[in-house]
């Protein structure tokens, strides 16, 4: 597989001293423009290296290269990055955060190991077992989690109710597999974060070392009354980033229990925790994956599915993706989802989860609600409600039929397999 974050320096070039080091830093990788926001409200910083990395997008017909800095930052620091990005870029995230420069440096050469991943022939070719998923889905289903998510006063990843809203999802989808003894749920721990993700597998029946994950982001934040409350007792129902892509998980995690369905290939569900901070729960898993050689056939990201802000119904986002597995999503929306429009749009740098796993090589796709510019205003404060989305979650349901269709499609043996060191082998459909 092409791996994408292409490194085209071979060392990493100093550019400058880093501010007198703490114990309480943070390392963070970032792309040039959340970092001249940075740069413009603490001059005083400097970068400690730097790469040039390949997006994955397209600009007039040629590779478009991000440059990517390291830098060492304080809590206040990132703190007030957080909020820049969200007023300005209109974003999560937009960096990764590390405990160490160690960690930092290992992910600025994280695509550069060769990992053998199954690339999937992505034949559309089981209707018969998906077209009766998507009609059982309802969107009542999906407000519920949302209702359910957002009862929580937040879900800040280092709080308690974080970690409450953690207990009470892998509660809700123990409960759903119940009567499964080849699903398991388990909450995976960064150090010592109070909220852990949340990871349910269904077990393949014939390829289960092949996996295909679905993602979303557990926690919430509120950067518009920073500095007024702390974190931990602010107020972040986060409906739509993200409990609209966790609620989305949990409708296709019921419809599969419903259907009795067994995939060929294993499939996981992922609520990543820390990822308005940093990225922080799915680069802990992504990396851990990539050093454990774990083949990940594709991951799909739902971040933000409830607010209709453009005119299309779903943004392909196409800079740090795979093309491939987008052209896949684009050929599922018109099989099974032929009423909607698909549009394409750009998201930047470390912008939601699915980057995590973009930057181990693996291959990344995110559907998103609109342009950047008209996705949901309110997020990242106390207006991000279910009522700020007009009482509805018609449009979370669209996304989530979208996920169906990808996870069982890809659950599924399909043909041929490309590995990424150019072998090719044949494996008889089911």
């Amino acid at each position: 597989m092409k791996q994408l974050f292409l490194t085209l320096l071979l060392t990493l070039l100093p550019l400058g001293a880093a501010h007198a080091e703490s114990a309480d830093d943070i390392w963070i990788t970032l792309a040039q423009p959340a970092w001249q926001l940075l740069k413009q409200s603490h001059p005083d910083l400097h970068s400690v290296s730097s790469r040039q990395v390949e997006t994955g997008a397209e600009i007039k017909g040629k590779t478009s290269f991000d440059s990517v800095y390291l830098v060492q930052v304080s809590e206040p620091e990132l703190e007030n990055l957080t909020q820049l990005v969200h007023e300005q870029l209109h974003h999560c995230a937009g960096f990764f955060a590390f405990d160490s420069r160690e960690a930092a440096m290992a992910s600025l050469h994280a695509s550069t190991r060769g990992i053998n991943l199954t690339r999937p022939s992505y034949n559309i070719e089981y209707q018969s077992t998906i077209e009766p998923m998507l009609a059982a889905m309802a969107a009542d289903n999906i407000r519920d989690t949302i209702l359910g998510l957002t009862s929580f006063r937040n879900r800040y990843y280092n709080g308690q109710y974080g970690a409450d809203a953690a207990n009470w999802l892998a509660d809700r989808w123990t409960a759903l597999a119940a009567t499964r003894s080849d699903v398991h749920v388990e909450k995976v721990f960064r150090g010592s974060d109070a909220m852990p993700s949340v990871v349910l597998t269904i077990d393949g029946l014939e390829l289960a070392g092949q996996v295909v994950v679905l993602g979303a982001h557990l926690d919430s934040v509120n950067v518009v009354d920073r500095g007024v409350t702390p974190h931990q007792d602010s107020i972040a129902p986060g409906a739509d980033d993200d409990a609209s892509g966790v609620a989305g998980l949990t409708e296709i995690l019921r419809q599969l229990m419903a259907s009795d369905y067994q995939p060929q290939r294993t499939i996981k569900l992922m609520a990543y925790a820390g990822e308005e901070f940093g990225l922080y729960g799915s680069n802990y898993i992504a990396t851990d994956y990539a050093n454990r050689n774990v083949d990940v056939v594709g991951v799909l990201q739902l971040d933000m599915t409830n607010y209709q802000g453009s005119v299309s119904d779903i943004y392909l986002i196409n800079d740090y993706t795979d093309t491939l597995q987008n052209e896949f999503l684009e050929n599922l929306a018109t099989t099974y989802l032929p009423s909607l429009s698909v549009a394409h749009t750009t998201c930047e740098y470390a912008c939601s989860d699915h980057a995590s796993w973009n930057q181990q090589g693996y291959a990344a796709s995110f559907p998103f609600e609109a342009i950047l510019t008209q996705s949901n205003p309110a997020i990242h404060s106390s207006g991000d409600t279910y009522a700020g989305s007009g009482n509805q979650a018609a449009n979370a349901l669209k996304f989530t039929r979208l996920g169906m269709a990808y996870v069982v499609e890809l659950g599924e043996l399909s043909g041929e397999h490309i590995y990424s060191d150019g072998f090719e082998s044949k494996i008889g459909a089911p």
